[in-house]
């Protein structure tokens, strides 16, 4: 009956949210989850992290390849094959899959611990506001059950030809109707740096170079070494409150020196 409730007031289906750990197991045990009270949860800023500066942290996750088909992608995409973004402030990985396009997840952080081989990461700072723009954008991919882009993936195993691809019009970008994984990722972090501000000025700079259409896990993973300063890490994707205020400090030290130097020059 809970399932079926949960179906009338958020439109997902039961066998959705029971996947995804919304219900059942240790995620809701004794309360309803609707997409309404998800996305409340998404947007708060973290009290766990007692962070008294109002930054809210946000990981874009590389996964190496684990099936036949990664292999030839990986071919002309680079050691990557799959990103996603991960939210520790509530848990959760914005995930675009082949089978079922953008879906909110939280069951990743078991698999980022179990299996780290497989995957790699970049910590991202935002202010509040950046942070509501970045989940407001990926729930409203989920709720529209936004599909996967199969024809846009046709570029990464043809690189001859990208430079005729035009990146996505503004008001397209907001409302896609198809996405790939490193599209979703790029889109989404376009539309939280979007604003007004002199925040972030590097990551602004950023999500401006890249074309969604062409951007491959790779290649975002390139652009943000190149446009951050700080390499790929190797080591677990953090997931407990002290290990994600810890990288978070070292991020905000490193890049506030980084953006005084380039005021300098």
């Amino acid at each position: 009956m809970k399932c079926a409730i949960i179906k009338e007031k958020s439109g997902y289906s039961a066998q959705f949210l029971a996947r995804n750990g919304v219900v059942g197991g240790a995620a809701t045990t004794t309360t309803t989850t609707t997409t309404t009270t998800m996305y409340a949860e998404a947007v708060q800023p973290g009290k766990e992290y007692g962070r008294s500066d109002g930054i809210v942290p946000v990981i874009v996750v590389y996964r190496r390849p684990v099936e036949w088909s990664d292999r030839v992608l990986q071919l002309a995409c680079g050691e990557f094959t799959h990103c996603e973004l991960y939210v520790p402030n509530f848990k959760g990985t914005f995930v675009t899959t082949v089978d079922f396009g953008m879906e909110l997840r939280f069951d990743m952080k078991d698999s980022y611990r179990l299996e780290s081989h497989k995957y790699a990461w970049h910590l991202i700072p935002m202010t509040q506001a950046e942070y509501k723009r970045l989940c407001a954008w990926n729930m409203e991919q989920v709720k529209n059950h936004c599909k996967y882009n199969w024809p846009d993936l046709l570029w990464q195993v043809a690189p001859f030809m990208r430079s005729f691809v035009h990146d996505l019009a503004k008001q397209d970008a907001s409302h896609p109707k198809k996405m790939f994984c490193s599209q979703a990722v790029v889109l989404a972090l376009r539309a939280a740096f979007g604003g007004d501000g002199r925040n972030n000025t590097r990551m602004k700079a950023c999500v401006r170079s890249m074309n969604s259409r062409i951007t491959t896990p790779g290649l975002l993973s390139k652009q943000l070494i190149y446009f951050t300063g700080f390499d790929v890490n190797t080591s677990p994707v953090p997931v407990y409150p002290y290990e994600v205020n810890k990288c978070t400090d070292e991020v905000l030290e490193r890049t506030a020196q980084a953006e005084h130097n380039d005021r300098r020059q």
